[in-house]
C-alpha cells in the first residue's frame, strides 16, 4: 500500500483536475449550473482518461464515471430537498416552494469555482 500510494494519489488529482475542467467547460457551453454537469463531466472524465486502453475500456469507464457522479449528484439532492423541507416545516406544499428556496441555498449566483 505505500508503495502505490503516490500513484493513487496522482491519478485521484488527474481525475479531479479532468472533471473539474471538463465542469467548468460545460457550465460555459451550457449557461448554467446544474446536475446534469456534473454526470456529463463524470461520463467525459472516465471516457477520456480510459481512452488509451480502447474505445470498449473509454466506454465502460464513461458509464461508470456518470453513474458514480449521478449517485453522488442524486444524493446531495435528496439532502438538500429533505434539508429544506425541514427547514420549511414539511407541509405538503412545501415541495412547490422548495424548488425556489434550493437553488438560493444551494448555488447562489455569486459563488463559482469557474
Amino acid at each position: 500500500i505505500k508503495s502505490r500510494a503516490p500513484i493513487s494519489g496522482g491519478s485521484f488529482g488527474i481525475w479531479g483536475g479532468v472533471y473539474s475542467a471538463f465542469e467548468c467547460l460545460l457550465k460555459g457551453v451550457r449557461s448554467t449550473e446544474d446536475p446534469l454537469n456534473a454526470v456529463l463531466s463524470g461520463f467525459l472524465t472516465g471516457g477520456i482518461l480510459a481512452l488509451r486502453r480502447g474505445v470498449r475500456a473509454a466506454g465502460g469507464s464513461a458509464v461508470g464515471g456518470a453513474a458514480l457522479l449521478a449517485t453522488i449528484e442524486g444524493v446531495g439532492v435528496g439532502l438538500d430537498r429533505v434539508a429544506v423541507l425541514g427547514v420549511l416545516g414539511g407541509s405538503a406544499g412545501a415541495g412547490t416552494a422548495a424548488g425556489g428556496l434550493l437553488k438560493e441555498v444551494v448555488a447562489p449566483e455569486n459563488f463559482t469555482f469557474c
